[in-house]
């Protein structure tokens, strides 16, 4: 055997190092026992303040501005069809001033949104969520319809998104209701991309 592994295997047996290994060892262990016997932590993405309950999802109708964004049209199809898998129901997408019946639920800077004095953040990756007269509101910045969408599902109805190619968690309800928690949010910061490729 060459020298440099005997000097390695010599090195690797030192009472001291075994010592050390040890330890660490066990601190470890103390630390994943401690970690188990520990009552699990409520949800920590649940927003805090008191919600405002939806009832009757199926009845309500997604509205958008009549020169929507992109942003504003991604937000509303996203939320459409996730609702949909939540709820089991097929929400339409309304373009205003179409006409609508019941109870809606307004995606960007809809006139809607205006009439009811609903204002948001107009920084680019801010979002609002508000509910008057039983509609739902989701506005924002530039960005901010988008993120207000995904900012609901996660947050008031449970759905999560770890890594792009993971399966999705998405929660079903037999009920027909949800709880919102009116909410404005304006990052301290503009960037939002982490600069990494998977």
């Amino acid at each position: 055997m060459p020298d440099n592994f005997r000097d390695l295997e010599i090195h690797m047996t030192t009472p001291g190092k075994v010592r050390h290994l040890l330890g660490g060892l066990l601190f470890v262990g103390a630390l994943l026992l401690a970690s188990c016997s520990r009552p699990a932590a409520p949800d920590a993405l649940r927003p805090k303040g008191d919600g405002v309950g939806i009832a009757n999802i199926g009845e309500y109708s997604i509205l958008i501005p009549e020169k929507a964004t992109s942003q504003e049209k991604a937000g509303a199809a996203m939320l459409a069809d996730y609702l949909g898998k939540i709820f089991q129901v097929k929400l339409p997408v309304l373009r205003e001033p179409q006409p609508n019946r019941g109870k809606l639920i307004s995606v960007g800077n809809t006139a809607l949104a205006a009439a009811s004095g609903i204002v948001a953040n107009p920084r680019e990756q801010s979002y609002k969520l508000a509910v008057s007269g039983g509609n739902l509101f989701i506005l924002g910045g530039t960005r901010g319809p988008i993120y207000g969408v995904i900012a609901l599902l996660e947050e008031d109805l449970g759905c999560r998104w770890y890594m792009r190619d993971d399966a999705q968690v998405i929660p079903g309800r037999s009920q027909d209701l949800f709880t919102v928690v009116p909410r404005s949010y304006s990052p301290p910061f503009e960037v939002r991309e982490p600069l990494y490729l998977e």
